[in-house]
């Protein structure tokens, strides 16, 4: 059936045709299906937002995916329905989803599949540091290649097809490989400096989503320095495991989001902004300029650095943990630097605090310059015993959350956890000011501070972060309760009232 043009009919439409709308935008234009699992789950929050009960969100999920708009970006994820389950059940980022996952299949199971050419922007990898010696990986070089060669020539047919051909034959196919790849690299390099001479910036379009939900194009012109194929020696690499003890210790993360969090948010608790006096120094070196930042041992040393001292540590932690590539972002207007790493296909900045802003809103809300921006993207990787950093292009500017505020479930889940961390019991009465009204707190949540204006720091909610907006917001609920404390609080309950962040408590 057609929602978009009859939903007027069906009264849970009508109320969700705001989020429907906004959904069939962003998931035409979605080309992963990391993206996609990513635009249903903002979908079902926008939706347990709305109707505040997640029964009835689920009915109007249900009625959703019979609408022709939507099942059709849906078709592609037809093809891999026996894989979305576990995908969603293992992977944080998608668990608003679980509660609805029956449903979506159920819906898949009657679409015919369609292939559809997936590109991603290029995501952060993790991987858990332990060695796996099943079937031989994890051995040395010699071993794994021995190895490898046995099992060729004890079923050549399924060997053959899977890609593990004899040693002469894959030596062959590596000498062609690299003669390849040095032609590709003087090809390409020799186009780009030539139209580097010519054309300075590339350009690329900027989209902004306005305070009451809505979605509109604007033509911000943002400047990137074109991409080299030259890797550039940076620092050794044995100041990986240096960096990842101090920031991370012994409790290693056990995802990327976890990674991203942990990092922005030690660089923030233990780094003091300022110049240091002494310590070593390196270079990050375009074609134009070059940066001057401290050595990341060194901004440990000191516990102080400036943007870019922060940027080069949180990129070198976020390595040592093998989430690879990282970015480093460099504003000549204003002077600037931030790390950023792409998770599926949105680009997250981190800017010396919590929280991760999608690069998106961090163009809306704390850069501001209609005039033109211009910046340098490097992209930082592990070579050789070096951490390398060449020039790139960053292209992900999609919204994983395009509302610009923080769902009322979050604040509810996060009141919860307060609560218990308080030893207050958690009601809706206290809102009523039941059995007694003593306290009505508004909370002094961050602000994201600009030349011009302040924002608070909920419009830059993602549910790509979920877990850790609820630990972050529930956090600072206690510290607002906790100067009310001593007077013997019974019951207390939390809520978002015009982005202000409400505490009632009573006795």
């Amino acid at each position: 059936m057609k929602c978009l043009a009859g939903y007027h009919e069906d009264m849970d439409l009508f109320i969700a045709s705001r989020a429907l709308e906004l959904f069939v935008y962003e998931a035409t234009a979605t080309r992963s299906i990391d993206g996609l699992l990513t635009k249903l789950t903002t979908l079902v929050l926008r939706l347990e937002d709305l109707f505040k009960d997640r029964p009835r969100a689920g009915r109007v999920f249900e009625k959703i995916l019979k609408c022709d708009e939507v099942l059709e970006p849906l078709r592609v994820l037809a093809s891999y329905r026996d894989f979305i389950e576990s995908l969603v059940f293992s992977n944080p980022r998608f668990r608003p989803l679980v509660a609805y996952v029956s449903i979506l299949l159920s819906a898949l199971n009657s679409v015919k599949p369609v292939e559809k050419h997936v590109e991603l922007v290029r995501p952060a990898t993790f991987q858990i540091e332990y060695s796996e010696r099943a079937r031989g990986y994890g051995l040395p070089e010699e071993g794994r290649e021995a190895f490898e060669q046995r099992e060729f020539e004890k079923k050549p047919a399924s060997y053959a097809k899977a890609g593990l051909l004899p040693q002469r034959g894959r030596r062959l196919r590596k000498i062609l490989a690299i003669v390849a790849i040095v032609i590709l690299i003087i090809v390409v390099f020799y186009i780009a400096t030539r139209f580097a001479l010519s054309t300075p910036y590339g350009a690329i379009g900027h989209s902004t989503s306005t305070s009451q939900g809505g979605y509109e194009t604007t033509a911000l012109p943002i400047y990137v320095t074109l991409p080299s194929p030259v890797s550039n020696k940076f620092f050794e690499s044995s100041v990986l495991n240096i960096v990842k003890r101090a920031v991370y210790g012994y409790e290693l993360p056990r995802g990327v989001e976890e990674a991203v969090w942990k990092a922005l948010e030690w660089a923030s608790k233990n780094i003091v902004y300022g110049e240091a006096v002494t310590g070593n120094s390196i270079r990050l070196c375009s074609d134009v300029i070059c940066y001057t930042a401290q050595h990341p041992l060194s901004t440990l040393a000191n516990m102080r650095g400036v943007c870019i001292d922060y940027a080069v540590l949180i990129a070198t932690a976020l390595l040592s943990v093998n989430i690879t590539p990282v970015y480093i972002l460099t504003f000549e207007r204003p002077s600037h630097a931030a790390v950023a790493v792409a998770i599926g296909s949105t680009v997250f900045v981190l800017d010396q605090t919590p929280p991760p802003i999608e690069l998106e809103d961090y163009f809306s809300y704390v850069v501001q310059n209609t005039t033109g921006i211009s910046f340098t993207v490097f992209e930082l990787g592990i070579e050789r015993g070096y951490v390398v950093y060449r020039r790139a292009l960053l292209n992900g500017l999609t919204e994983s959350y395009s509302f610009d505020t923080m769902p009322s479930s979050v604040v509810t889940v996060a009141l919860y956890k307060a609560a218990e961390k308080l030893g207050i019991a958690p009601s809706e009465e206290a809102r009523e000011g039941l059995p007694r009204l003593e306290a009505k707190i508004i909370v002094n949540a961050p602000k994201l501070s600009t030349s011009s204006k302040s924002y608070p720091v909920w419009v830059l909610y993602t549910p790509v972060f979920h877990k850790q907006w609820v630990s972050y917001t529930a956090d600072i609920i206690v510290k607002a309760v906790e100067s009310e404390q001593g007077k013997g609080w019974r019951y207390m309950w939390a809520e978002l009232s015009n982005n202000n962040l409400v505490v009632y408590l009573s006795q």
